[in-house]
């Protein structure tokens, strides 16, 4: 600390050679996004009957975000300094046409019936811009007109999806205490070919409330339903997985490649995924089954659900041997299973004229098998944006997202094999799952008080379980950057394990490791990516807090507003993670089916907020 990370003449990073001052970093390499949304809604509703209505119901959902990052030159990863303009350009069209038939005492008294048929039209367009400028010739001035290079990652992207479905549902309500719901629906995608490109999914839900069948009165038990459905839903595919595409030639990898144009020549080249004109729709079928209960006049509420899920036919990319000129192809595969139960419970401890309180509780535990994927392949990297060597994974057998990647070798008791000669790890293994994403339970707490006009209420919440691959946790303890590096960091260090030994019979045996290395060289051999950078993503967490005020009514006769109400929130305030020096509840790659993987993203935010509203 003190010391200087800036040239005072250039204004380049000063720090050890290949590494980034982080003061510096913060500077000078910096995201910005700019997001401009609109969504629109509107509907036309005209009742023909007094027992059918029609609906035309229209919605529009697009958005512009425009993306600039600036990496100063003389950086370790752009030394030459870069500029990257995004663009990216997304809207969704959606219209329903929905006929509602509702009849009372059909067929025999005390029967209700609705009908519902619809039909949908959905579209989706997709483009993105991107420019890249390299080679800097002039730092302080955000402009891509700076630089001389521009050939490298610049391009654009574009994509168009239609979905057309006919859908229809009929409920059944007997004496208000027996339900029925029947629904389908049939979609026609763009994506899938046409000899697959229609599919029809169903459900059934039924419902009994006993307390009202059983003319159940009692102050202490008020009220208890049985509930089950089945249901199956039906997805396609992304636009263009249906064919081989080619593409702007690329070589390389995310630290270093090779893209043309080059040396003024064009080139393309055949994707690295081959497509499948043969895919299919994938198919979710799920069943459920549960109680809701509820005590003391509904002061006190129970529900309990479980539920079992197989998905089967998933559309996704199999790893394929290099052999082939391909890393993935497009194939429907495999078969996941998921189960679990859910929990959720409601009471009011206090409810009087003046003040109330409630609170309600939930709870989820989740475990899911990826059973099988496709004849002669057991493992397959999930699609998405992964560390080159922590991968992601389906693992048959084992839990979905399994992350794969290298593990530290280990003596038949699990202790660290250590090289005789340098005291440093002995190599390690690739291939093998070091962590697993999933939570094994999750559970939230939400408590509201009201007195008057007054109101506050907070969530906390907690994940328990689970793991995360820390790349930055690694990348900062191998720079000596971490606090617990720099305890008696001029002290030799012995790294745990036992160094293997082969006796005159040929067995081995292993003796504690007695070899001393120096305190970089220690910290330096924990490596950016293996199994000592997986961390226990339990974390406890204030989430959010809320405290309001409205209006009483003397004043608001002198005003012209049914409602004024004014509330400050805070979200983000507090987390404890108990096994982990950072929060564990993030992911690099941000939406999507990867998980548990933290490279050098930014830190969650903390956010407060100010809502004043307004009602006639």
């Amino acid at each position: 600390m003190g010391l200087p990370y800036r040239n005072p003449v250039t204004g380049a990073n000063v720090f050890f050679a290949g590494t980034d001052n982080p003061r510096w970093n913060r500077e000078n390499i910096q995201t910005t996004s700019k997001l401009t949304r609109f969504i629109n809604v509107a509907n036309l509703s005209y009742d023909i009957t007094p027992w059918l209505n029609v609906l035309y119901r229209g919605g529009l959902d697009t958005y512009t975000d425009r993306r600039k990052n600036v990496s100063t030159p003389s950086g370790s990863r752009v030394p030459t300094g870069q500029i990257v303009d995004q663009v990216f350009y997304r809207s969704e069209f959606t219209g329903d046409f929905i006929a509602t038939l509702k009849k009372q005492g059909i067929l025999m008294e005390g029967l209700d019936a609705t009908l519902l048929l619809g039909q949908q039209i959905n579209s989706r367009r997709f483009q993105s811009i991107t420019s890249q400028a390299d080679n800097l010739l002039v730092s302080g001035f955000e402009n891509s007109s700076v630089a001389s290079v521009y050939s490298n990652g610049t391009g654009e992207t574009t994509s168009l999806r239609r979905l057309l479905g006919y859908y229809g549902s009929l409920d059944l309500a007997y004496n208000n205490y027996l339900y029925l719901t029947l629904t389908g629906r049939i979609d026609e995608s763009s994506t899938l070919p046409k000899k697959n490109n229609t599919f029809f999914y169903p459900s059934a839900s039924v419902a009994f409330v006993f307390t009202d069948a059983f003319n159940v009165s009692s102050d202490i038990f008020s009220y208890g339903k049985i509930r089950a459905a089945a249901a199956e839903v039906g997805r396609d595919t992304d636009p263009y997985n249906l064919g081989t595409v080619y593409g702007v030639a690329s070589f390389g990898n995310n630290v270093a490649n090779l893209n043309f144009p080059f040396n003024g020549a064009g080139g393309f080249a055949l994707g690295n995924q081959q497509g499948n004109p043969d895919l299919k729709p994938e198919f979710t079928r799920s069943y459920e089954g549960g109680v809701n209960l509820g005590f003391f006049k509904n002061r006190l509420s129970i529900e309990a659900t479980y539920f079992y899920q197989t998905s089967r036919d998933q559309i996704i990319p199999l790893a394929t041997p290099a052999s082939t000129g391909y890393r993935t192809r497009i194939a429907n595969a495999g078969r996941l299973d998921n189960k679990g139960i859910e929990g959720l419970v409601s009471f009011s401890p206090i409810s009087s004229d003046n003040f109330t309180w409630n609170a309600t509780l939930n709870y989820t535990r989740i475990r899911n098998e990826v059973v099988s994927l496709i004849e002669g392949v057991t493992r397959s990297a999930i699609a998405g944006n992964a560390f080159i060597g922590t991968t992601p994974s389906f693992v048959v057998g084992e839990p979905y997202g399994v992350i794969v990647g290298n593990k530290k070798a280990t003596s038949p008791d699990g202790k660290y094999l250590i090289n005789p000669t340098t005291g440093l790890f002995a190599p390690e293994v690739a291939g093998e799952i070091i962590a697993d994403p999933n939570y094994d339970w999750q559970a939230g707490l939400n408590n509201s008080f009201s007195y008057k006009g007054l109101t506050f209420s907070f969530l906390v919440d907690t994940n328990q379980g689970g793991d995360v691959v820390s790349f930055t946790n690694n990348f900062y303890k191998s720079g000596g950057a971490l606090e617990e590096t720099g305890r008696d960091r001029e002290l030799p260090r012995v790294i745990p394990g036992v160094i293997e030994e082969t006796n005159a019979d040929g067995s081995k045996s292993y003796r504690p490791n007695n070899i001393q290395i120096s305190a970089q060289d220690y910290w330096r051999s924990f490596g950016l990516q293996s199994d000592l950078g997986v961390y226990d993503a339990t974390v406890y967490r204030l989430r959010e807090v809320t405290l309001g005020y409205s209006l009483p009514k003397p004043v608001l006769e002198r005003l012209p507003f049914g409602e004024v109400n004014v509330s400050f929130s805070g979200r983000n305030l507090f987390y404890y993670a108990p096994n982990a020096n950072f929060d564990p509840e993030l992911n690099t790659q941000g939406a999507g089916n990867i998980r548990g993987l933290d490279l050098q993203g930014p830190p969650n935010s903390r956010t407060y907020g100010v809502n004043l509203r307004f009602t006639l």
